[in-house]
């Protein structure tokens, strides 16, 4: 009995281990038939289920640096990101670079930007912020702005980036481009022709497409000094030329006044927005006039 109950107890005890070495050697490969139907009953550690890592947070949109701020509106005025849902703007919204500033067709709106320089945009109007870069203690060569008309018209009063870095500053228009010494001027696109008019208040404007360019300029009563205040180009293969009677276009045009202090500064503390920047650079920085 004694001698049997050994034997037993010998045979069952390498069977333990060889069932213990055969579940946690291979645990890729040969699995037991219980194991096999049950994978639930293997540690975690051995299962050969996919083991997938949890998906990465995704990251916070970096939050746009203020370039302008909207100091009046009347009517319905929107603003469009690349890829964003449309925002509806009212006073003191912030602007930014790459915004499409759409008005309907009886909505109007100024907007101050950091420069200094204002705009005043029509109804029913299309106009894109393409690139925008000023900072108060930049070098004027690094100053910019370049804008897009796409449809309707403005009103502007600029700032100083013209003033201190006169290549920097551009306006597109569907037929030509605008570039200006420090001034205040108008555009209006044509609804019928796509042509585009421009009127001349203070300063000089150049006009310039691939047919050639002309400046306009304010007229000095007190000198008599010859100008041309008005100017149109038909299409995009017309030469610009001016005229001698106001455009019909700048009959009822927004009013528009300068950018006060208080406008520029509060650039600064508006609150940034959460939409992915689609191009061009930004800063505003805190910038005072006077």
């Amino acid at each position: 009995m004694m001698l049997s109950s050994i034997t037993s107890r010998c045979i069952f005890i390498p069977l333990i281990l060889f069932s213990s070495t055969v579940l946690y050697a291979a645990p890729n490969n040969s699995l037991t038939p219980a194991a096999a139907t049950d994978k639930t009953a293997l540690p975690p550690a051995f299962s050969d289920a996919n083991h997938t890592q949890p998906a990465p947070a995704k990251s916070a949109k970096p939050s746009l640096t203020p370039i302008g701020i909207v100091i009046w509106t009347k009517g319905t005025i929107q603003a469009l990101q690349p890829k964003e849902t449309a925002r509806t703007l009212s006073r003191r919204s912030p602007i930014y670079v790459s915004d499409v500033i759409k008005t309907d067709a009886t909505s109007t709106g100024g907007i101050a930007f950091s420069d200094g320089g204002v705009i005043s945009l029509r109804a029913d109007t299309e106009f894109k912020i393409d690139e925008y870069n000023f900072k108060k203690d930049a070098a004027p060569a690094q100053e910019k702005s370049v804008m897009s008309i796409v449809k309707g018209g403005f009103r502007t009063i600029t700032g100083s980036i013209p003033k201190q870095n006169p290549d920097g500053y551009k306006v597109n228009t569907p037929v030509a481009t605008i570039g200006v010494r420090g001034t205040q001027y108008s555009t209006v696109v044509s609804t019928k022709n796509k042509g585009s008019v421009f009127k001349i208040d203070k300063g000089v404007i150049v006009v310039k497409n691939k047919s050639g360019s002309i400046e306009i300029r304010e007229c000095d009563i007190t000198n008599g000094t010859k100008c041309e205040p008005y100017a149109e180009v038909l299409g995009p293969d017309s030469k610009p030329v001016a005229v001698e009677v106001m455009p019909a276009e700048f009959s009822n045009e927004p009013p528009i006044s300068p950018a006060t202090a208080k406008d520029i500064s509060d650039i600064g503390s508006v609150s940034g927005g959460s939409s992915t920047s689609g191009g061009g650079s930004s800063s505003s920085g805190n910038f005072c006039i006077g």
